[in-house]
Formats: C-alpha cells, sequence, structure tokens
C-alpha cells in the first residue's frame, strides 16, 4: 500500500516538493540503514556510524546529527556521511564546510548557555556558549570557551596566572564577542 501511495505521488504533476522529498528522503534512510547494518557485521572491519547535516532555508545555520534523527521542519537535509565519533563527524564538518580544522573539546565542561534570537521573519536561531573547566600547565591557568550557531563557530582559549582571573577573562571575552555579533546582526533580537 506504502510503495502504491508513492508512486502515485511521484506519477501526480500536483504533488508538492515537500511530498517529493519526504519520499526521497525516506528511499535514502532505507538505503543507508540497510549499509549501516552491513557495517554493523561483526565480520565486517568498518567501525562507522552514519551523521548528516542539515541546513537552514537561510543558509545561516548547520545542524549535524546521528543519521535517521528527525529533521527540524525548516531544515534540508545537505549530506549524509559515516563517521567512526562524533568528533571525527565534527571534523569532517568543518572540512566540508571550509571550516579550520575541528579541535576536539575538553569534556569537563564549567557553564553551557544557549541566547536565543529572533529575525524579523520570526524564525529563531540560537548562539549556544560553552565554558570548559580551567586547567593548570605549570603556572600557567588556561581555560577554553565556544561559541557556535548562526553561522559563527568561535573557540578560544584564554591564559592567565590563576583559576579565577583566567575564568573572569573569559566570561569577559565571551560577552565582548556576543556584543560584536549582535552588532553584525541587527536583524536579530534577543528573546
Amino acid at each position: 500500500y506504502r510503495i502504491k501511495s508513492m508512486q502515485q505521488l511521484l506519477g501526480n504533476p500536483d504533488s508538492t516538493d515537500e511530498q517529493l522529498a519526504y519520499i526521497d528522503y525516506g528511499n535514502d534512510q532505507v538505503i543507508l540503514t540497510m549499509i549501516l547494518d552491513a557495517l554493523k557485521n561483526p565480520h565486517n572491519q568498518v567501525n562507522s556510524a552514519f551523521y548528516q547535516l542539515t541546513q537552514n532555508p537561510d543558509r545561516t545555520e548547520m545542524t549535524l546529527q546521528e543519521f535517521g534523527k528527525p529533521i527540524p521542519n525548516d531544515e534540508q537535509l545537505t549530506v549524509v556521511f559515516s563517521a567512526k565519533s562524533f568528533d571525527q563527524a565534527l571534523a569532517i564538518k568543518n572540512q566540508f564546510l571550509g571550516f579550520a580544522p575541528y579541535k576536539p573539546m575538553p569534556s569537563n565542561i564549567v557553564a553551557a548557555q544557549v541566547y536565543h534570537y529572533q529575525d524579523q521573519k520570526g524564525l529563531a536561531h540560537e548562539i549556544t556558549v560553552t565554558l570548559y573547566q580551567p586547567q593548570q600547565f605549570g603556572l600557567i591557568w588556561q581555560c577554553n570557551y565556544q561559541l557556535q550557531g548562526y553561522g559563527e563557530s568561535i573557540y578560544e582559549t584564554v591564559l592567565a596566572d590563576d583559576s579565577f582571573s583566567v575564568i573572569e577573562l573569559s566570561m569577559r571575552d565571551i560577552k565582548a564577542h556576543l556584543e560584536h555579533f549582535e552588532s553584525q546582526h541587527p536583524n536579530l533580537t534577543r528573546i
């Protein structure tokens, strides 16, 4: 029944692009799931998973997630690829987009905050800020932070003489990045 209904949609000139894209994505999903099952076969030597990269209509945001997860309504599937880990998937994403090589993040997160914005069309956008636990290297303290979303991909390292100062300086830099971002995008309103 499902195949017959899809064939009727494919042959109907009044079928919407959204209906046709749903069929196309569903077919790709079945094929890639079969490939993934073959890759999970213990007799194969390849250990990887599939990831999907989607993009919003304005081409200002991209979402990386495991293949098969629901795509947000306003996004389109850009590419599906395999990687051995999420870190490797992020490295492939950066290479695909022409960004600087991906640097894996430390696992200890001190704080994370999502800043929500709305554009003039009413669409919601996000900037995610992550602050990582300071680390001491000899007499110097280091703190890493990241801002990501709406075309931003910033990963910075701050150095200071003590752990309190390095966090304080990192927070000051994060605030400056957000103020700069907001001044560069006057069409966005923080909500």
